[in-house]
Order: structure tokens, then sequence, then C-alpha cells
């Protein structure tokens, strides 16, 4: 869904412009359904002070990495779940008619945006559904039928969706291969408790590095509020309290990636940080000094996002200019292979430049104006999530080429196994917080030479080449 609205956009302005219409678009609901799910739990109506600071605190989670590294997708679909959430909140496991068909038509539309927050959604269902049966556990227990009919009334908005996650696992375990290298259960728990004792993930998990000591604090202090001030008497609460814990030892124990795709432990954890944060915003929770502090450390998450973002796109502007006029002499609906490299590696960049690789992502804003085909970037062979190459070779080309030798002969291997390549495009990025002086030189020149003629090379700002595939010679059949 996510790809089909950045269509539309980008048909009706400048692909520059729609992208970043589209993060607008993301972070937006991401931050409305953060806050529709805040509201479910007051009863009572908020002041205008209150709902600012309400969603001031909101704000650095609707701004974190999955925007930055365009998984709008997931973020859309996300936002679309926290509604949902705050609907079960409002109305139980059994809300209105009109409310359970409006949340199986949003089902719907979010599991097309990504699948993962669907399927939370209705493993915070049956937290509900659990609590609200320990509730009524010293009421005259029902017959069987009784209560499988209320469980079939409480869960039919999600059979649809379900039913295309089964499908889609389904799939994706058909076309997965096992992994060559094995990793134990345990293992894998004692790397991912170790790097969250280091907070390695939370700090990944804020709106830019450089704010990642900002973003942590803030946590620190809603988890403060949720822990250490537990007020259960509202049912609501203990749900979030059940799913919390449930999203955590997910976090914990979930592998590291399931076909192509990856970072699902930090998808899962970022929703657990959501429910920490919903459950410290309750009410009664936070305290005056409390709310002002995480006011605070929350304005800080915002201006070094929005800072940074406006430097780096600063530095970055006349690059992707001049890679714009040298994809000009490229003809359009070209099959090309993006070959991006850091110009001078060894100094040191923004934060947020080494999350976001530009050399990759902004390459595809110009190739995207003259609608070349890059092969190698996302192509998926199934509409599944996640989603598959569909050809191998393009995994390991994926990102930046790394001056080392195993990372360029991945690269190397790339190129002799891919087909169907018309150009490719090699374009060196200049890295680092200020200008950086002796220029490395172009990866891949001899490998490339064997192919592929050097059409063009410019040198600016930026140094761009093309180099076209060369034309297989004509052979004559002599009688």
């Amino acid at each position: 869904m996510a790809t089909v609205l950045l269509a539309v956009l980008a048909s009706m302005m400048q692909a520059k412009t729609a992208i970043a219409v589209m993060m607008i678009v993301a972070a937006v609901a991401l931050l409305a359904g953060l806050y529709s799910c805040t509201v479910a739990l007051s009863d009572g109506k908020w002041s205008l002070r209150h709902r600012s600071q309400i969603l001031l605190i909101l704000t650095p989670l609707a701004i974190c990495i999955f925007l930055t590294v365009a998984f709008w997708g997931f973020l859309i679909s996300s936002a679309i779940c926290f509604y949902v959430t705050g609907e079960l909140l409002c109305g139980g496991s059994r809300p209105a008619l009109n409310r359970q068909v409006r949340i199986a038509t949003m089902l719907v539309l979010a599991y097309w945006a990504h699948p993962l927050p669907v399927v939370l959604s209705g493993a915070f269902l049956v937290c509900l559904l659990v609590v609200e049966q320990w509730q009524k556990s010293s009421q005259p227990i029902r017959t069987w039928k009784t209560t499988l009919t209320k469980v079939v009334k409480a869960t039919w908005p999600w059979l649809i969706p379900a039913a295309l996650c089964v499908w889609s696992i389904a799939r994706l375990v058909a076309s997965t291969t096992a992994p060559k290298n094995h990793v134990s259960t345990a293992a894998v728990l004692w790397t991912r408790l170790f790097d969250f004792l280091r907070m390695d993930d939370l700090i990944a998990m804020s709106p830019t590095p450089t704010s990642g000591g900002a973003f942590v604090l803030l946590l620190g202090v809603l988890v403060t509020a949720a822990v250490l001030k537990p007020k259960y008497e509202n049912p609501r609460e203990r749900v979030i309290s059940i799913f919390t814990l449930a999203l955590i030892a997910g976090y914990f124990l979930v592998p590291d990636s399931v076909g192509a795709g990856s970072w699902i432990p930090l998808r899962i954890l970022f929703h657990a940080a959501v429910f920490v944060t919903i459950l410290a915003l309750s009410p009664g929770r936070l305290e005056g000094r409390q709310t002002w502090l995480c006011c605070f450390l929350a304005t800080i998450c915002i201006f070094s996002f929005a800072g940074e973002y406006l430097l780096v796109s600063k530095r970055l502007a006349q690059p992707v200019e001049e890679l714009r006029l040298a994809l000009a002499d490229v003809p359009r609906n070209s099959r090309v292979i993006m070959l991006t490299y850091r110009l001078t590696p060894d100094c040191a960049r923004w934060p947020l430049e080494e999350r976001a690789k530009p050399e990759r992502h902004l390459a595809v804003l110009p190739a995207a104006e003259r609608e070349l085909v890059i092969l190698n970037d996302y192509e998926p062979s199934t509409s599944q999530f996640p989603v598959l190459y569909r050809e191998a070779s393009f995994a390991s080309m994926l990102n930046e080429i790394l001056f080392e030798k195993g990372d360029q002969d991945r690269f190397i291997d790339g190129l002799k196994k891919t087909s169907a390549i018309d150009y490719v495009i090699s374009w060196g990025v200049p890295s680092g917080v200020r200008n950086c002086s002796a220029w490395i030189e172009a990866p891949l020149q001899s490998s490339l030479m064997e192919n592929y003629n050097l059409l063009a090379r410019r040198a600016g700002v930026s140094r761009v080449e093309i180099w076209k595939v060369k034309a297989e010679p004509l052979t004559r059949n002599h009688p």
C-alpha cells in the first residue's frame, strides 16, 4: 500500500517532493495512531496544554529510525493498528458492530501495508480476552459453547487478516531455504540480551544517533513512571502491561530475519516502547516535573533530528544534482546497476548519514525521474513480506561498496552473474562533517573495462561515471 501511495504522489509531483510528502504522511499517521491509543486510557477531558505535552512526548516515537530508513509501510500499518488498539481499549474485546466492521476493514488495509503490526494487534486481542476472562472468574462458570460464541464474536474482524498472514507465511516457508550457519536459540538470546544491556537497540531506535542519549533517558523516565507507580485498578492498564511483557519476550526470542527481511526484533522492540509510553502517559502516573522533563528530552530529540536532517540534506543536494545531470545521457527505461561509494571513506560523517546510507537511497531520485530500472534495488519475487530478491546476486550489491577485498569480490561476482544490464552507474559521494581531501580512486575499474565502455565521467563535488555494456561482436556465416 505504501508503494502505491508513493507512486500516486510521484505522478502528481516531483520525486523529491513526493518522498518528502510521504515522510510527513507516515509520521503524522503514526503520531495520530499513538495519540488515539493514549487517549483511550483516559475517561476525562484533557486541557490544551496537556494535549500538547502528550503530542510532544509521542513525537520522538513518530520520527524513529523506521522513518529515516523509509520503512513507510511498517509505519502506516503500525499507525492503523494503534488506532485499532485504541478502539479495543475503548469498547473492549466486543465493541459495537459498526466499530467491528471498521476494525475489520482497517486490519485488511494494514495487512497490505505490512503484516507484522497486524499479527501484534491479534496478540493484543488475546491479552485483552485473557484479562476479561480473568475478571469474570469469580462469576458462575458458563458453558463452553457460550464462551466459544463470545470468542468468535470478538475475533471475527481478524479472520480475513489472519488467513492472509497464514497464506503469506506458507508461501514464505515454501520459498525460503534453510540457513547455512544455524544459530542456537540460546546464542540469539544472549546476544540480544547483551545488545539490550548496552542499549544499542534502544539508541538505534532513536530519531538519530546524535539524540540517542536523550531518547534513552526519555524512555527511562517513562519506564520509571510505568513500573514504579503501578495503578492497575483500570483493567485496560493490566492488558497493556501484559502485552508489553509479551513483546519484550518476543524481542529476545524471535530470529534476526525471515526471508530477505531484517530488523524483526527492532520492530517488536519499537512496539514495546510504544506501549510502555502509552502506559506511562495514562492518568496519575507522570507527575508535573516528570512531564516537563519528558517534554524537554523530547524537544532535544526533535530538534536534533530536524537540524541534522537539514544539514545532511543541504550537503548532499549538489551531488544529487550532479548525478541528475549525468543521467540525462542515459536513455529512459534502461536497466542499470548502481555502484555507489564514499569518496573519502576514512572521514567521519554525520550519524544520520551512517544510518540512512544516502549513497544508495539518494541515487534512486534522479533514476526515478529518468524512469530507469535499478536492478540492484528491491525487486521482490512475490508479494509476500519479507521480500525475496528475484536474483540472489542483487542482495550482495544492495548497499554502498566498501573498500574491502571480500566486499568488492561480491560486487564483481554479482556483475558477472547478473544478466540484461544496459548501463552501470558509478557514483562517488562526499562524506564527512567537513570537506576531506584525497579522494580515492573509483572502484572496480579493471573489472568494468572487461565488459563495459566508459561513456562519461563527471567530477564536481561528487564523481559520476557512466559505463555502457559492450555490444556483442557480430558473427558471419561462411559458406
